[in-house]
């Protein structure tokens, strides 16, 4: 390489200061391969040090020099190198005691909490309690990650995807930590509340049991405002659109999971078709354009899928197949007339 052949050539020309310039090229050689290891902030404390050490050297090369005037230029160079390798030995020297393992105090070592991630699969649930006694429930096919401890920080964020309800103990500004949702539209800020959020299909629903929350949508943090959020309102929101949208619910329907119970409020066929996929991790076929306009009201246990299937097709009078891992709808009523004109 181009160092390589510039050491070579300064060894050939000077071979009776040989040990000194291969002294000098392995502590450079040195410095190069420990600079890529370095932060930052340490390179900056340590170039501060060396230009203090190289201007105490310098003076110190001005009185020895200034009574020694038959020194020859190539020895005047080999002096001021041997000063410069004592100062780049010095750095190293402080550098490599600056980067060795200090012991952690006691103090440190509570600050240090583990980062922690909940996962359910297809068909399960799952309740889990933080240090502050605030409960998380997480749905099927959902993941939640925390932290374990939250003694040090001023905000308890909680990071989703999926669907979960938040049960926030109470609290004011000024006792603790504020609690937070993290998702990949945005955050929902809280200080103690019942609430669930959803993020399927690539946005976020907030619905609120009780309580208030505040909703940010992710964008440009001069331009984001803050979304106050009531009792029985959902908003929805996505990284796609710039609004929050807010509308009145039955937020007892989006809870009801919870619960142990799948309740429908004259819910279009398809939406519950999309509930089942999500929950159970089965493919809903609906075979009949008919049944797109069905709707569906009742409550039914959320834990059995046999048991929805059987209930959907005793209300709606509709025939329910499966096939491993998909359901299909067909209208009897339909199926029964194109039987009939065939025979």
């Amino acid at each position: 390489s181009t160092d390589n052949r510039y050491w070579e050539q300064w060894i050939a020309k000077h071979e009776g200061d040989i040990q000194d310039v291969i002294t000098a090229k392995n502590i450079v050689l040195e410095l190069h391969n420990l600079e890529n290891d370095i932060p930052t902030y340490r390179k900056y404390e340590s170039w501060e040090k060396l230009n203090k050490q190289i201007a105490s050297a310098q003076q110190s090369k001005v009185k020895l020099f200034s009574g020694t005037a038959s020194y020859s230029q190539l020895g005047w160079i080999m002096t001021a190198a041997a000063s410069l390798v004592l100062v780049i030995t010095t750095f190293l020297a402080i550098e490599y005691t600056d980067l060795l393992p200090r012991p952690v105090s006691d103090v440190e070592q509570q600050k240090v909490t583990a980062i922690l991630t909940s996962s359910t699969k297809f068909g399960q649930q799952k309740v889990i309690t933080l240090d502050s006694g605030t409960r998380i429930t997480l749905n099927a096919n959902s993941s939640v990650t925390y932290h374990d401890g939250w003694i040090f920080q001023d905000t308890v964020q909680v990071a989703l995807e999926g669907e979960a309800f938040f049960d926030v103990v109470p609290r004011s500004a000024d006792e603790g930590p504020v609690f937070q949702v993290k998702t990949s539209d945005g955050n929902i800020h809280v200080l103690g509340t019942r609430f669930v959020v959803s993020t399927w299909d690539q946005k976020t629903k907030v619905v609120l049991e009780e309580g208030q929350v505040a909703i940010e949508r992710k964008g440009n943090p001069r331009s984001v405002k803050k979304t106050l959020l009531q009792p029985d309102e959902l908003a929805e929101f996505s990284q796609s659109h710039s609004d929050i949208l807010i509308k009145n619910v039955n937020a007892n329907i989006y809870t009801s999971w919870t619960k142990g119970l799948f309740v429908f409020e004259r819910a279009p066929l398809p939406v519950v078709a999309d509930r089942i996929e999500k929950i159970f991790g089965k493919e809903v076929q609906i075979a009949d354009q008919e049944l797109i306009t069905e709707h569906v009201s009742g409550a039914v246990e959320n834990d059995n899928l046999e048991v929805l299937l059987s209930a959907l097709s005793q209300t709606l009078q509709i025939s329910v197949e499966q096939d491993q891992d998909t359901i299909i709808f067909r209208d009897d009523v339909v199926n029964g007339l194109l039987k009939s004109n065939t025979n």
